[in-house]
């Protein structure tokens, strides 16, 4: 069917970067976590949504990132333990993440972000380096709760 059809998609567009400059309290070890929601104005068919994140957190590992759409549609972008790791401890600039999962949605509308911390105990993180061999970092909690310094949306559709 593919190889037969004669109609073309429309042209792919991508939206300008949609920015919440907000700063918010991740506190540390809390099932509710913190969340926040962005206006969207752009009337585009989503193949595809990327957010921008910036966070300051001391153990980026335990972070879960969520974002859901107007229509209520969720995608888990970074799950706990298997993301982020920050070994600088300085504050992590733009990450940029990626879901497919709103394709033929809306873009317009309020969209929403929820980050988790999700650790108050004890776990390590294990890295493998060809040099130095395996490394653990990040072993106990660090009790603090982290900031989320910006986060963006752009969308990508037609």
């Amino acid at each position: 069917m593919a190889q037969q059809t004669t109609a073309l998609l429309p042209t792919l567009q991508v939206s300008d970067w949609h920015a919440a400059y907000t700063e918010l309290t991740i506190p540390d070890a809390n099932v509710n976590g913190v969340q926040d929601t962005l206006a969207i104005t752009d009337n585009l068919t989503i193949e595809a949504v990327q957010l921008k994140l910036s966070i300051d957190h001391t153990r980026m590992r335990d972070l879960a990132v969520e974002l859901i759409s107007p229509s209520g549609t969720r995608s888990v972008l970074l799950s706990p333990r298997t993301g982020l790791i920050n070994a600088t401890g300085t504050p992590v600039q733009n990450a940029l993440l990626l879901s497919q999962h709103f394709y033929g949605e809306s873009a317009a509308g309020q969209w929403q972000i929820r980050l988790i911390d999700t650790d108050n105990g004890t776990s390590q993180t294990l890295l493998y380096n060809e040099q130095a061999g395996l490394l653990s970092m990040n072993d106990t909690n660090n009790n603090v709760d982290g900031t989320v310094l910006s986060w963006s949306l752009r969308f990508y559709g037609h």
